[in-house]
């Protein structure tokens, strides 16, 4: 595999997890009391957010490294499809 096939399906893979757990959630133990042997810990939960937004841009990088992986290494397999989305996004403009 290529650097770019690989870099595509680890943004995919990134994009999709991202964009299903929306959020990586981790408990930290924080000491409250610590008098002699007698210790009170209290259990926290944190979450770090990570955005629809770039879970969304993420999956599409991945989609389109992987579409221009065949492009840019010669081979006609993916030609065709790699064309089509080129013309479609230079529509856009």
């Amino acid at each position: 595999m290529k650097t770019a096939t690989l870099a595509g399906l680890a943004l995919l893979v990134l994009g999709v997890l991202s964009l299903a757990y929306q959020g990586i959630a981790y408990t930290t133990h924080k000491k409250v009391v610590d008098i002699g042997p007698i210790q009170a810990t209290k259990e926290e939960k944190q979450t770090i957010p990570l955005s629809p937004i770039l879970g969304g841009i993420a999956l599409v990088g991945g989609v389109v490294l992987l579409m221009a992986g065949p492009w840019h290494e010669g081979k006609s397999e993916g030609r065709g499809l790699c064309f089509a989305m080129h013309w479609a996004l230079s529509s856009w403009r």
